[in-house]
Order: structure tokens, then C-alpha cells, then sequence
């Protein structure tokens, strides 16, 4: 299988806390072909110094989010904050039954902040 995450024009350069982020993904099996929506999952987390904690999953083609810094708004401004943005699709198994394979793609977008 295979995830595609397709980004804004810009690539996402910077995202600002506080604007909406629209998300758009498809997944393609050569056996099973292209996936159904609700088969594409979206894990949001938010990072900082080299880790990530988990904030939202969402599902669909398309998904949206609103990046906040929660617990981190007294982060320094010199402290690096990030958004890791995961798409994952699991295929539905292979001929024989051999077991479904889940494949991921992710981007890492700096928080401006």
C-alpha cells in the first residue's frame, strides 16, 4: 500500500497557532486499488526538542485541525516547536491471506511562534 499527503503550494513552510490547516491525502493497494476514504488515517502531534506527543487522529481524504500550542505557550522563543503530520493506510491483506500491510507517509512543519 500506499499513502500519498499532499500539501499546500507553500509546502506548509510555517504553520501559525491559531489557523486552520486543511489536510488532503489518497492511498493506493495494486491489489485492493485506490483506498476509501475512510480508510486513511491522520495522526497529529505536536514536537519539540527531538519528540513528539500525540494530539489528534483524524480520518477521510480530507481533515482539518487548528495547530495550538496547548501546554507549550511558554515555550522560549528561541525552543524549536514542530507539527509531525502522519497519513497511514492499511491495505486489506494479500492473496492466500497473507496479513494487511500498513504503510505511512509524514511531513514535520515548524511552529511559528
Amino acid at each position: 500500500p500506499s499513502p500519498m499527503l499532499q500539501t499546500s503550494p507553500d509546502g506548509f513552510a510555517t504553520l501559525t497557532p491559531g489557523s486552520p490547516v486543511a489536510l488532503a491525502g489518497w492511498g493506493h493497494d495494486p491489489e485492493d486499488g485506490d483506498a476509501a476514504c475512510d480508510e486513511l488515517v491522520w495522526s497529529i502531534g505536536l514536537g519539540h526538542d527531538a519528540h513528539t506527543h500525540p494530539l489528534v487522529t483524524l480520518t477521510g481524504c480530507d481533515a482539518s485541525f487548528v495547530p495550538e500550542l496547548g501546554d507549550h505557550a511558554d515555550v522560549a522563543a528561541g525552543e524549536l516547536l514542530f507539527y509531525a503530520i502522519e497519513l497511514s493506510y492499511t491495505d486489506h491483506g494479500g492473496p492466500g491471506g497473507e496479513a494487511p500491510l500498513t504503510a505511512r507517509q509524514g511531513i514535520r512543519v515548524d511552529l511559528a511562534h
